[in-house]
């Protein structure tokens, strides 16, 4: 596993401040949040950390996103570039 890098758009109002614990912080949880990448639109929830976002594979796989380990970037499904979908078992 590593980092992979990509550019995509959060929309939320964000809330104020981050209050130090100890050793610890307090952060704010937000969401639902509207993610979009490229032809790509979901929601998700975030813990604000700065400016800085760490995206799981959960979104990833509700956008159908995929990684391209060689370039280590992400993309959308390649065969499906239109619209995103998702097998059901």
């Amino acid at each position: 596993m590593g980092l992979t890098n990509g550019r995509c758009t959060l929309r939320n109002p964000r809330l104020p401040g981050l209050q130090p614990i100890g050793s610890r912080r307090q952060v704010p949880y937000v969401g639902p949040i509207e993610m979009r990448f490229k032809n790509r639109v979901g929601f998700v929830g975030a813990i604000v950390m700065g400016d800085e976002v760490l995206v799981g594979a959960i979104p990833m796989e509700d956008m159908d996103l995929v990684i391209i380990p060689k370039t280590r970037t992400i993309d959308v499904n390649p065969d499906t570039p239109n619209l995103a979908s998702s097998r059901a078992k």
